[in-house]
């Protein structure tokens, strides 16, 4: 059983992601949604007496999956000769400094852009990396990892320039607190600046989460100021800690400035406090100190918690503190150029964007997934086939039309899209191909989208590479490079039919045909389509077809055994279950927050997903 904490943060990022893909959609009715598709495919017409060039209705031998592969990093470390894995396993095992000076010699000529990464951002690392490059920075990944150093060595090989803290982690246990993500994230950041300082290196840090647009360094130059900080969507006159620019010739006053911070931050922690997102942080710990330099900080004197032990103490070192640090200048910027937001709004004049949830440390991927929506995010060469990859694809052809009768009429909720995504994964599984997230149009005219209910924490690890609910309507989107595309169509009157399109804009060649009273059923009907040449061949297959209750014994009856590797059992891949399954918990604890009450309420949420549809495996 989670925690409530942990429920109350997942709902909180349930919101956002809700909240910022609404804003997303604007006031486009359902029609111009489903014109958007940047394919511009026309719908499959009923045809009467064509030649059908496939025979669905005897099909004899199960379906063939397609072999897996890694889409990630692929299997280059099985090339990575001998002579580099020694060389990074014995530079990874040096001190922190001498890994700094030997991998700041990689990315000289541009300014550093630093960030913590951790093996759940994996699969982002290249793409991240390459719009650091686009925006004329060159990408330092940290590894917080306490793994004796086994990501950041992988990291190294595959060529990133990457420092790793683990073994300092390792020898250096601290008596009061464990070495949380927190807490960790915190030495990192304080520990940094000064080494950075020593070296006279231009840098800036940033969360992994944060999107560059445009090249920031010319306007943070423009201040002249050692830091230059971001401030908050939310409280304008606070600084955002997740980025900040830090001049080559900064002053070295900057040393003393966070090293006094991870002191006292050291000093009052405890090992209840180090667990917790709240409290004292490197957030709260960082503006403190800001306000002591700049003689605006107050403090309260109750002494209520570990953060008025961490202000107070600052506040007593004040003269020390301006006698030491008296000449670092800051600059803090309002929330215009550099935008910091649960949103991810942004204009021709926003340099970056900082995707921030209401609970720090919260889901990763759900921010990437909102930068997505957002397109702020540009991914690698391929992702949106600017390089054509190799990459197919298989997605719900338009919008799920809830209140249909082919979905059952459903209600105020996604409970089509509930019985559809499961289908698509596992198809997806079968095939090989990245699964598009299907979006749903309920009775309401309030549109789902596959984003707020899949489980998105398993990033990379995941057997189906996830694209979001928008790629197919993305400006980035390379639309000639989605063809060959196959359009499959089931109706409850037991009509199918297929189209295939072999080139952007060209007439496609249309079949259909009936089925026989009492003829096979969706899931075979939908696998003898995928089971046709012309269909495996095709890079982008759209399909649809009646949301029934589909079980996976019936996938796994009419797939071969030897190449396709269902498990039964292990159905978390494909949804939360807390969330999915067992929704009533997270659901009172976010009524419990004023801030959600009014969300809630209005849409009368009950069993939001219809949960009974897929839930039978409890």
């Amino acid at each position: 059983m989670r925690s409530m904490g942990r429920v109350i943060a997942l709902c909180f990022v349930f919101i956002q992601i809700t909240t910022a893909l609404r804003l997303q959609e604007k006031d486009i009715g359902i029609d111009t949604l489903n014109s958007m598709s940047r394919l511009e495919l026309q719908p499959i017409a009923r045809t009467a007496g064509m030649e059908v060039p496939f025979d669905l209705l005897n099909m004899t031998n199960k379906f063939k999956c397609a072999s897996a592969s890694n889409n990630t990093f692929g299997n280059l470390r099985a090339s990575v000769s001998k002579e580099k894995m020694r060389a990074c396993a014995h530079f990874l095992v040096s001190d922190i400094r001498t890994q700094l000076r030997a991998q700041i010699g990689k990315v000289e000529g541009r300014t550093v852009a630093w960030t913590l990464v951790t093996k759940d951002r994996l699969a982002i690392i290249p793409s991240q990396s390459e719009q650091i490059k686009n925006a004329n920075m060159s990408t330092l990944l940290v590894s917080m990892e306490l793994d004796n150093g086994a990501f950041a060595q992988r990291l190294c090989e595959e060529g990133y320039a990457v420092i790793d803290f683990s073994k300092w982690f390792h020898d250096n246990p601290n008596p009061k607190f464990q070495w949380s993500t927190k807490m960790r994230y915190s030495k990192i950041k304080f520990t940094m600046p000064g080494m950075l300082v020593d070296m006279q290196m231009e840098n800036v840090y940033m969360d992994f989460d944060v999107f560059w647009l445009h090249d920031p360094v010319p306007y943070f130059r423009s201040f002249e100021a050692d830091l230059v900080f971001g401030t908050h969507w939310d409280t304008p006159q606070a600084i955002n800690a997740g980025l900040w620019y830090q001049s080559g010739n900064a002053s070295t006053q900057l040393k003393y400035m966070f090293a006094t911070i991870w002191s006292l931050f050291e000093k009052h922690m405890t090992d209840t406090a180090a667990m917790e997102p709240y409290g004292l942080f490197d957030q709260n710990a960082l503006t403190t100190m800001l306000g002591v330099l700049s003689g605006n900080q107050a403090c309260s004197e109750t002494q209520k918690g570990v953060f008025d032990a961490f202000c107070n103490d600052a506040l007593d070192m004040k003269k020390e503190v301006q006698r030491e640090a008296g000449q670092v200048k800051v600059k803090q910027l309002d929330n215009d150029r550099i935008v910091s937001s649960v949103m991810a709004e942004h204009d021709e004049n926003t340099l970056g964007v900082h995707v921030l949830t209401y609970i720090p440390f919260t889901s990763f991927n759900q921010k990437v997934m909102v930068a997505k929506q957002a397109e702020i995010f540009h991914g690698s060469p391929n992702y949106y086939e600017a390089v054509p990859s190799t990459t197919q694809y298989l997605a719900w052809d338009g919008i799920i039309k809830g209140s249909s009768s082919a979905q059952h009429y459903c209600g105020y909720a996604s409970c089509a899209m509930a019985r559809v995504l499961p289908v698509l994964l596992y198809l997806g599984k079968a095939t090989q191909r990245a699964v598009i997230l299907p979006k749903e149009l309920d009775r309401g005219g309030f549109t789902w989208f596959g984003e707020q209910i899949i489980d998105l924490g398993a990033g990379s690890d995941g057997p189906v590479e996830i694209r979001e609910s928008n790629f197919l309507y993305n400006s980035r989107l390379n639309v000639s490079a989605m063809f060959p595309a196959a359009q499959l169509h089931i109706d409850i009157d037991n009509w199918m039919g297929m189209q295939i399109t072999m080139r952007h804009g060209e007439t496609p060649q249309t079949y259909s045909l009936r089925a026989q009273a009492g003829g096979l059923n969706v899931v075979e009907h939908l696998l003898g389509f995928l089971g046709l040449p012309e269909v495996q061949k095709a890079k982008t297959i759209l399909m649809s077809f009646p949301s029934n209750d589909y079980r996976e014994g019936q996938f796994q009856s009419l797939m071969d055994d030897e190449t396709c590797a269902i498990d039964q059992a292990d159905s978390a891949w494909i949804w939360s279950e807390s969330r999915y399954c067992n929704p009533a918990q997270e659901i009172e604890a976010a009524k419990r927050t004023s801030k959600l009450d009014g969300w809630l309420k209005q849409r009368g949420f009950h069993d939001p997903f219809n949960t009974g549809s897929i839930c039978h495996h409890q």
